[in-house]
């Protein structure tokens, strides 16, 4: 047996020793109750942060794992997004960029621009934090432990549903940050839905003109404004 092992044995004997004891109860109720205080501290902070963006900019990955349908969908690409109401989301299939007035759908493979007014919906606007804002206004969280993605160091919480037929949702968020970037929504139908950010940017100046569109010659317009 190697030492790594004996090590992790004898960790093991001394743990389910100490959970016999008669005080285990009193101890894992303080445990649970510092843990249940720590993921309050953990949401309050995400909440401070996430009140004070003005911009946010960073790469995504979605994913959409649907158990009825048999299948799976992916999106990747890059946003930015300044407050109040400007975007610019870049994927391989098309770019949607909203100065906070106009939007401009860009399809590459069809060769068309479609333009739209902007229409401003808090709780759909493509902003990173919406899911957590969403969830943990009426849920409790609990802390899960801690976990590495792409490299950051992160909090894993749970926010508890009140329904057991309400998505179960975890959320990682960034140590260094207070911001999240990693969600889970696991439906009570089945259906996972996995949000990952990486390389993200928090209120950092962006220029306007990031937000602004030039259609590229030959392209069809169609403009779908009122």
């Amino acid at each position: 047996m190697t030492f790594g092992r004996l090590r992790t044995c004898v960790f093991t004997a001394i743990t389910a020793f100490i959970l016999n004891l008669p005080f285990a109860g009193e101890y894992q109720a303080i445990y649970a109750q510092e843990s249940s205080k720590k993921a309050l501290q953990i949401v309050k902070r995400v909440k401070k942060i996430t009140d004070r963006i003005d911009t946010f900019s960073c790469w995504f990955e979605w994913e959409h794992v649907s158990k009825t349908a048999h299948e799976s969908q992916r999106i990747s690409g890059t946003i930015t997004i300044k407050k109040p109401f400007k975007f610019r989301l870049v994927r391989k299939s098309n770019t949607i960029i909203n100065d906070g007035k106009t939007v401009w759908t860009y399809l590459p493979k069809h060769n068309q621009v479609q333009i739209t007014d902007s229409e401003y919906d808090k709780r759909n606007f493509p902003s990173p934090h919406t899911i957590f804002n969403r969830y943990s206004e009426d849920r409790d969280a609990v802390l899960l432990g801690e976990e590495e993605i792409n490299g950051r160091e992160c909090d894993v919480l749970s926010l508890v549903p009140p329904d057991p037929e309400e998505a179960v949702v975890t959320v990682w968020v960034d140590r260094e940050l207070d911001f999240p970037i990693k969600a889970v929504e696991e439906f009570f139908s089945g259906d996972i839905t996995t949000h990952i950010l990486s390389g993200v940017k928090l209120n950092e100046d962006i220029d306007d003109e990031v937000f602004a569109f030039i259609p590229p010659k030959g392209v069809d317009i169609i403009d779908m404004r009122e």
